[in-house]
């Protein structure tokens, strides 16, 4: 019997319902290292699922990646719960993840994350309730193990930038079932002492280590004695980028203890160089301030004088002989004006008069009816009419249009 050969979209339909329709890949739980996570813009996560020997390509829906507790992180350890699926466009098999859960460690850090979420909505971490650092601090209390190098740091930078300043060490555990306990009675009983020894703060940490050795301070009975302490805590658990929750808690947080001892206490010498420079700044202010208000009680003094009685008549009288002059030599100007523009009206008049060409040699005709004739093609034979010279006017008759000259 020959076998029907099928198309690749038939065969990757045919593995994907034999993988749906199997219990066990269909509802599975994997356990691995999380890598190449990658974020789609329409927020599914795509990633691939790896142990020693074998990895796995994986992907989660955006609405059950909204939500997952733990942060995605590369090389996290996670239990996974879904089904095993094939992609028919290109025939890749995945593991399709509906739940993801830290496993081992980051069960841990699972657990730090729900109890971070919980106090920063209790309100343990916000800016208003952080407590004021003193400038120049005179006893320092430190909470820390009393053979490890974080006290040996603290004690050697304070003792140089301040050798007046004063450390009391609390021996406290920082590592092991018992850590989180001795490190909340250390802060208690500083709290409980602190007038008594005068403390003007509190450092509260250790030297670096790996995240299951600093879990003491993400411990809640030791988030409560940093947030219930009435004496300003810097936390200074020793890890550049990992923050515990004694660090958001506490009012401030340095990364090193070394770098809690330079923040809390100023060098000396420094001190005194800017309180030097401060000083010579104030005096220049002051002086400067001293030449500003010199100047002004010249400039008030001189307008004082300006604006004397007898300054202000004298000045009024100026004004008043210059206005005066302004008027009469205005007055002048404006006759002279009008005398001009009245001759050259007399000029435009006597240049329109008919009777000032008369004295030019001219003569003008006019009918009996006073008419004036200035064109010959009007004139009649017999018509008698009146010639008007400079000096008279003499009665005529034409006689004979002789025509007009060329």
């Amino acid at each position: 019997m020959e076998i029907r050969s099928l198309s690749v979209s038939e065969v990757n339909r045919y593995i994907a319902r034999l993988l749906y329709s199997d219990p066990i890949l269909y509802n599975v739980k994997v356990q691995g290292e999380l890598s190449s996570i990658r974020y789609h813009q329409n927020g599914h996560v795509f990633f691939t699922l790896k142990d020693d020997t074998s990895s796995i390509k994986g992907m989660m829906f955006f609405e059950d990646v909204s939500r997952l507790i733990t942060p995605l992180k590369e090389g996290l350890q996670v239990v996974i719960k879904g089904s095993i699926t094939v992609y028919e466009k290109n025939g890749t098999y995945q593991l399709k993840a509906v739940t993801m859960k830290a496993d081992g460690l980051g069960l841990l850090y699972e657990e730090f994350m729900k109890l971070k979420k919980d106090l920063e909505k209790k309100g343990y971490f916000k800016d208003e309730a952080k407590k004021k650092l003193p400038f120049l601090p005179k006893n320092i209390g430190v909470v820390t193990s009393k053979s490890g190098a974080a006290i040996h740091d603290i004690v050697s930078i304070v003792q140089r930038r301040n050798p007046g300043t004063k450390i009391t060490l609390f021996p406290a555990l920082v590592q092991g079932p018992h850590a989180s306990k001795s490190i909340k009675d250390g802060i208690e009983y500083f709290n409980s002492v602190r007038n008594k020894e005068n403390l003007d703060v509190l450092i509260v940490g250790r030297g670096g280590g790996a995240l299951e050795e600093l879990w003491a301070f993400n411990e809640l009975e030791v988030v409560e004695a940093i947030h219930q302490s009435q004496i300003p805590i810097v936390s200074a658990v020793g890890h550049e980028s990992d923050y515990t929750l004694s660090d958001y808690v506490a009012d401030y947080r340095a990364s090193t203890p070394s770098m809690a001892a330079e923040i809390l206490v100023p060098d000396v010498v420094e001190l005194a160089e800017k309180l030097k420079l401060k000083k010579q700044s104030m005096e220049y202010s002051l002086n400067n301030k001293f030449q500003k208000e010199k100047i002004r009680l010249d400039f008030l003094r001189s307008r004082l004088i300006f604006f004397s009685p007898e300054k202000i008549i004298h000045r009024e009288k100026e004004k008043l002989l210059y206005a005066k002059r302004r008027f009469i030599k205005t007055i002048k100007e404006d006759m002279k004006a009008r005398k001009v523009t009245q001759q050259n009206f007399q000029v435009k008049i006597d240049s329109l008069n008919p009777y000032t060409a008369l004295n030019r040699g001219y003569a003008f005709v006019e009918s009996k009816n006073g008419e004036i004739q200035t064109k010959m093609d009007r004139l009649r034979i017999d018509e008698e009419l009146f010639i008007t010279f400079r000096d008279g006017k003499v009665k005529v008759k034409i006689t004979e249009i002789v025509g007009k000259e060329d």
